[in-house]
C-alpha cells in the first residue's frame, strides 16, 4: 500500500511539472490554424466541423486523421487550457503503460516510471516539440499511448470471439495515426510474428488486421502522397540524403542504445541472438523508421521521435535486464527446452513471471511434459553429491545489484524533476513574452509586434517554443487578427534606431538581431537572393568535413531568404531573415561569408 501511494505522488509530480511546463509553452506555428475548418477557413463550432475538416485535410494535406481529430477538438472546441491538463495525464499515462508493459521484470511501477521519465526528458531531443506543443503532443505522445495499449492488449490472452470486433476496431484507430511512427511499428509486428508464428492466434489477427489497415488509410492518402512530392521544398526537410544523414548527429536515444549493447556483450551480460529474436518488433520499427527519415531527408527533431522512442524501450529492457541479474530479459516457458537443468530454469523464470487467472492455467498445461518427452525427464538421474549441492545451489538474482540499480532509477526520476525546477524561470520568462506578443496583436493596425527577445539558451532550447519563432506566422497568425502580414521584432532593433548607432541606409546586422535590416522605399519584396562566399573547409566542424559541400550549409553559394517590410516612426525598412526559406538550419554563422543580399520583388 505504500509503495502504491509513493508511486500516485511521483505521478502526480511528474503531472504537475509536465502541467506547468505545457501552460508556459504558447500556441505555436500549427496551432494557429488547426482552430478552422480545413481549407475552408472557417472557425469550428461543433464536432461536425471536426470531422469535415479531416475530411478535407486527408484529401489535402495528410493521413493522420485520428491525432488530428484529438487535435482540432481541443484547438477549436475546448480551447488551450483543457488541453495543459489532458496533456500531463497523457504524459503520466504514457509513463503507467511503459511500466505495466515491462511489469514483468520490474513490479516496482516507480523504478521503471522514474527510469522512463529521465530517459524521455534528457533523450527526446525537441521534447517541447513531441510532449508540449499542442500539435506535436497529439501526433507524438498521444499516438505513443495509444500504440503502447495496443501493445500490451496483444500481448494477452485468453480474449473471447465476441471481442474481435473490438480488437479490430481498436487496432484500426492505432494504425490510422502518424506514418513516421505505425509503419516501423507495422513492420515490426510483421516480422516478429514471422519468426514467431506459433504465437499468433484468432485475437492477434484480428488486431494486426485492423493496424495494417489503419497504416494503410494513412500511407495512401491523396493528402500524404502529396506531401511525399513537395518533401524537397519545405523548410524541414535538407536538400539531399547525405545532408539528412549529417544532421542525424544530435540523435540521442540509438547511440545510447549501442553503447549500452556493446558493454553488456563485452560484459557477457546479454545474449544478442535472444534479445533480438524477442525483441524484433523493436528493432525492426527502429530500423524502418530510421530509413524512412533518411529517404525523405526530413531533418526536423521530432521526425526521429518514432525510433528514438522505441531505442528509449530497449535502453530499459536492458537496464532492467541488469537490474533482476538475468542474460536474457524475458524467458518463454514455450519455447523451453525440456531437459535437465534447462527445464529447471524455464519452471523458475515461469515462477518469477507469476502469470494470473487463463495465463497461469496456460503456463501450468505447458509445465508438463507429455509422452516420450515425460518419460525422458523421469529416466534422467538424479544428481547426487557435490553435483545436487551444485544444481540446488543455483545462482539467484544479486539482490544488492538490484537495490543499487533502483536507486539510482528513483534517483534520475528525482533530477529530472530538479531539472524541471530549473527550467522554472526560463519558462515563466517565455510565457509572460507570449503573452505581451498577443496582447500587441490584439492592439496593432500595422502588424508590429515588439518583443525583448530573450534568448533561451542551448539547453533550455529542446524544452521551450517561442511564439516568435513560430515558422508559419504569416500564413496563420494574420487570420486570426484580420491583418495583412505580422512581423515579430526585437526591442533591441528599435533602440538602435532611435539612438542612432548604426546606419541602415544598407544592409546591416548584429549579433543579438535575428535579421538584416536598411531602409527600403521601393517595391515589396517577396523574398531576398542572399550570395555566399566558398566556405573555408579549415573552418568546419570536424563532424561536418567528411560531407563537405554536401551540406547545405557549407556548400551554398547562394540561397533564398524570407523578407519581411516594416515602419517605425514613419521610415519603411525591410528585413532579410538569418534562415534559410528551404531547409530549417539558421545561418547566423554564415555572416562573414554573405557577398551581398538582393531583393526579389
Amino acid at each position: 500500500m505504500l509503495r502504491k501511494s509513493i508511486y500516485a505522488l511521483f505521478l502526480l509530480l511528474v503531472g504537475t511539472a509536465i502541467y506547468y511546463m505545457t501552460y508556459c509553452t504558447p500556441l505555436y506555428s500549427d496551432d494557429w490554424n488547426y482552430d478552422l475548418v480545413f481549407s475552408l477557413d472557417q472557425k469550428i463550432t461543433s464536432l461536425k466541423d471536426v470531422f469535415v475538416s479531416q475530411y478535407y485535410h486527408y484529401l489535402l494535406q495528410n493521413g493522420r486523421t485520428i491525432p488530428h481529430i484529438i487535435l482540432q477538438t481541443f484547438d477549436g472546441l475546448l480551447g488551450k487550457g483543457v488541453f495543459n491538463v489532458f496533456n500531463a495525464f497523457a504524459f503520466m499515462l504514457l509513463l503507467y503503460l511503459v511500466s505495466v508493459r515491462f511489469g514483468k521484470q520490474c513490479r516496482n511501477y516507480l523504478v521503471t516510471s522514474s527510469l522512463a521519465f529521465a530517459l524521455f526528458f534528457f533523450l527526446i531531443n525537441g521534447f517541447a516539440e513531441s510532449f508540449l506543443w499542442m500539435s506535436g503532443s497529439c501526433n507524438y505522445l498521444w499516438v505513443t499511448d495509444l500504440l503502447l495499449a495496443f501493445d500490451l492488449m496483444i500481448r494477452r490472452e485468453g480474449y473471447h470471439p465476441r471481442s474481435y470486433l473490438w480488437l479490430f476496431l481498436f487496432g484500426l484507430v492505432c494504425g490510422w495515426t502518424h506514418e513516421g511512427i505505425v509503419i516501423g511499428v507495422s513492420a515490426g509486428y510483421f516480422v516478429y510474428y514471422l519468426f514467431h508464428r506459433d504465437r499468433l492466434n484468432k485475437a492477434r489477427c484480428m488486431a494486426l488486421a485492423g493496424l495494417y489497415l489503419g497504416t494503410l488509410l494513412v500511407i495512401v492518402s491523396p493528402g500524404s502522397l502529396k506531401r511525399v512530392h513537395v518533401s524537397g521544398q519545405h523548410l524541414d526537410y535538407a536538400s539531399s540524403h547525405l545532408e539528412a544523414l549529417y544532421y542525424m548527429i544530435d540523435v540521442r536515444a540509438l547511440p545510447v542504445l549501442l553503447i549500452l549493447m556493446v558493454t553488456l556483450l563485452l560484459l557477457r551480460r546479454l545474449r544478442l541472438k535472444a534479445f533480438v529474436m524477442e525483441h524484433l518488433m523493436e528493432l525492426t520499427a527502429i530500423a524502418t523508421t530510421f530509413v524512412i527519415i533518411l529517404y525523405t531527408a526530413c531533418i526536423a527533431h521530432r521526425s526521429r521521435f518514432g525510433f528514438e522512442f522505441y531505442a528509449i524501450l530497449l535502453i530499459i529492457d536492458l537496464l532492467l535486464t541488469l537490474r533482476g541479474g538475468r542474460e536474457t530479459p524475458q524467458c518463454d516457458v514455450s519455447t523451453a527446452r525440456i531437459s535437465g537443468e534447462t527445464w529447471s530454469g524455464a519452471i523458475d523464470a515461469a515462477r518469477d513471471i507469476q502469470p494470473e487467472g487463463d495465463e497461469r492455467q496456460l503456463v501450468e498445461q505447458k509445465s508438463k511434459p507429455e509422452g516420450d518427452e515425460r518419460q525422458r525427464v523421469e529416466q534422467k538421474p538424479k544428481p547426487g553429491g557435490n553435483e545436487r549441492q551444485h544444481v540446488e545451489q543455483k545462482p539467484k538474482p544479486d539482490a544488492m545489484s538490484s537495490t543499487w540499480l533502483d536507486r539510482l532509477a528513483v534517483l534520475s526520476g528525482a533530477a529530472t524533476l530538479a531539472a524541471i525546477l530549473l527550467l522554472v524561470p526560463k519558462l515563466h520568462e517565455n510565457r509572460l513574452e507570449s503573452q505581451q506578443m498577443m496582447s500587441q496583436l490584439e492592439n496593432t493596425k500595422t502588424g508590429l509586434v515588439v518583443s525583448p527577445w530573450h534568448e533561451t539558451g542551448h539547453w533550455a532550447s529542446s524544452y521551450i517554443l517561442r511564439l516568435r519563432d513560430s515558422n508559419l506566422r504569416n500564413l496563420y497568425i494574420p487570420k486570426h487578427y484580420q491583418l495583412n502580414s505580422v512581423v515579430f521584432v526585437p526591442q533591441h532593433f528599435l533602440d538602435l534606431i532611435d539612438r542612432g548607432q548604426i546606419d541602415f541606409s544598407g544592409f546591416r546586422t548584429t549579433s543579438r538581431l535575428p535579421f538584416y535590416a536598411k531602409v527600403h522605399h521601393g517595391r515589396t519584396p517577396l523574398y531576398a537572393k542572399v550570395r555566399l562566399q566558398a566556405s573555408d573547409p579549415g573552418a568546419m566542424p570536424l563532424l561536418a568535413k567528411p560531407f563537405g559541400s554536401q551540406i547545405g550549409a557549407y556548400g551554398l553559394t547562394h540561397f533564398s531568404a524570407i523578407a519581411d517590410t516594416l515602419t517605425y516612426q514613419g521610415t519603411p525598412y525591410v528585413i532579410v531573415w538569418k534562415q534559410k526559406a528551404r531547409g530549417i538550419t539558421t545561418i547566423h554563422h554564415l555572416d562573414d561569408r554573405i557577398q551581398s543580399i538582393q531583393l526579389m520583388p
